[in-house]
């Protein structure tokens, strides 16, 4: 792309050097018309004047081409900047609202921060050398010619600023509403909440949110318009009123015998050139620059946004612990887990169980290193783990979540994510999960023309990719949900012996899936209020009793 930028630059150059000669040429020919001199001179110029014309159009046809391969070039610069910013989210940054507004709004100025760049090079490599060559060609004629010439223009100028400001906010606004359109829409056009919305007859209500948001997003850009068509107004206003008073400098000098018949002509030729030259600028450029430098700012909020933290590296550990932590979401009214201590060694696994809404998931992700903690500390061995250490201490972590990603790719794809794939291991791993009879490279998508996997198929793909991965730390949250129980203690005995020699957390609502746990933790209301094996907690006749009592029926 640097070359295409160079070349670019060249051409619009180029073009305004043509076009100063095209005004000098025109010049000369008005001054060899008014002398009676029609020889081979005027002929000559009158060639330069058609070979100015056609290097033009010559130019603007190399310089479209060029503007196509820099589009391009800029379009891949910003998606890459962009990825990249998103890239370093944090999990838990992704459920504040402010930056998933940001974000949108970045994600929707990809088009404007290209004509951004695109203009404010024709801007600095076409119209200001014009413009510059113009002035010159006008100081040699008269100074004050020059100087009536430039002052009419200024108001001009200064009202597109105003377009930024108005911009800038429009951007800023849209991003909500544009999720809620995207959300809305999607409820009803794809799987698998199109099967809800089908079943409990929920199309209706999501069509008509779908078009209350969409009049409220029109709202927001009809504002818009009326605003912008007001300044359009005035900027048509000043430029008229300019060239009134260059209509009527050019008659003072005249009347002060200042021009020649020569000079007003020229004057006028090159009047009417820079006003088209101008609207052009102005509408094109200037206007684009002003318009879309708010979704450069949007996409620098975005960036602003985004904590970055100095490389680090956590060494390997044997062991993990919490120390009085809690945590509370964004925008919560209270913790949702509070005051939880617990270690983990290497062979060890412990299951976290409780009812729906205890903080089992919540638990899990903190000490996963998804979710900080608030208050307390994460502990690996005796190193006390900060919160720009997270993405380092990851890299030591697997998980199989409860909603886990179905990705439109292969089976091997699914499964093997490192940059090098261990053929000798996915073997065993789709054998443990039992998945040899699958095709490992159909792509696990009707959609693509592969096939689709059943719930349970989908949660053992997940299963093996999370063993995949080389970690210390094995988190498991809900991994048997969507499997027959009849089948739970064969899963849960596989993930046991798959779980050898590291540290494991599986987080449940069976208890069935919780016994073969050396450790069970309880959950309730946010607070750990039991711990121990199986054994001792149910002689306690506590909590997990209760929850042990409520389901033994399904494992009798």
């Amino acid at each position: 792309m640097e070359n295409t930028k160079e070349i670019y630059g060249f051409i619009g150059l180029l073009t305004a050097g043509i076009n100063f000669l095209y005004i000098y040429a025109f010049n000369k020919m008005y001054e060899l018309i008014g002398e009676g001199r029609f020889g081979t001179s005027i002929w000559l110029v009158f060639a330069g004047v058609v070979g100015c014309i056609l290097s033009a159009d010559l130019l603007n046809g190399v310089s479209n081409m060029e503007f196509e391969k820099l589009q391009i070039g800029l379009e891949k610069g910003y998606m890459k900047t962009y990825l990249l910013c998103a890239m370093q989210l944090e999990p838990e940054q992704c459920l504040w609202k402010d930056i998933l507004d940001c974000q949108q709004n970045a994600k929707n100025a990809l088009e404007g921060v290209i004509f951004y760049y695109v203009r404010l090079s024709a801007l600095l490599f076409q119209y200001i050398p014009y413009f510059v060559c113009v002035m010159i060609f006008l100081l040699r004629m008269d100074i004050r010619v020059a100087g009536v010439m430039l002052v009419t223009f200024l108001p001009g100028i200064f009202a597109w600023r105003l377009r930024k400001s108005i911009n800038y906010d429009v951007s800023v606004k849209v991003g909500e509403k544009r999720r809620q359109m995207e959300a809305f829409e999607a409820y009803n056009t794809t799987l698998p909440a199109l099967y809800e919305t089908r079943f409990f007859h929920m199309h209706d209500r999501f069509i008509k949110k779908f078009r209350r948001s969409i009049g409220e997003y029109q709202g927001i850009w009809q504002g818009y318009y009326r605003r912008m068509f007001g300044i359009e107004l005035m900027i048509d206003f000043l430029h008229l009123a300019g060239i009134g008073v260059i209509l009527g400098f050019i008659l003072f000098m005249v009347r002060q015998n200042a021009m020649n018949g020569a000079q007003i002509a020229t004057l006028l030729t090159v009047l009417l050139s820079i006003y088209d030259s101008m609207g052009t600028m102005m509408n094109e450029c200037v206007g684009t620059i002003f318009e879309n430098s708010a979704k450069i700012s949007v996409l620098m909020d975005f960036k602003n946004m985004i904590r970055e933290y100095a490389e680090k590296e956590v060494p390997e550990f044997s062991a993990i612990g919490l120390e009085h932590v809690s945590y509370r979401y964004p925008d919560a009214e209270k913790d949702a887990i509070s005051d939880i201590s617990l270690d983990l060694k290497r062979g060890e696994v412990i299951a976290i169980v409780g009812e729906n809404g205890s903080g089992k998931t919540t638990l899990s992700r903190v000490l996963g290193g998804l979710l900080p903690a608030k208050e307390g500390e994460l502990l690996t061995d005796v190193h006390i783990v900060s919160n720009d250490e997270m993405k380092a201490y990851r890299k030591h972590v697997s998980a199989v979540f409860q909603d886990f990603q179905k990705y439109a790719l292969t089976l091997r794809e699914n499964i093997c994510f490192s940059e090098t794939e261990n053929a000798k291991e996915f073997e065993e791993l789709i054998s443990m999960v039992q998945l040899t009879e699958k095709n490992p490279d159909v792509v696990l998508s009707k959609e693509f023309g592969g096939e689709e996997y059943s719930g349970g198929q989908w949660q053992r793909v997940a299963i093996a990719r999370g063993q995949y991965k080389k970690s210390e730390l094995l988190i498991f949250d809900e991994p048997t949900s969507a499997i027959d129980p009849l089948e739970e203690v064969r899963i849960m005995q596989m993930l046991v012996n798959l779980c050898k020699n590291k540290m494991a957390v599986l987080v449940t609502h069976r208890i069935g899936a919780a016994t073969m746990a050396d450790r069970i933790a309880v959950m309730k209301e946010g607070r750990m209020v039991e711990c121990g094996s199986h054994a001792e907690l149910l002689a306690k006749k506590g909590e997990y009793y209760r929850l042990y009592e409520a389901q033994k029926q399904w494992y009798e």
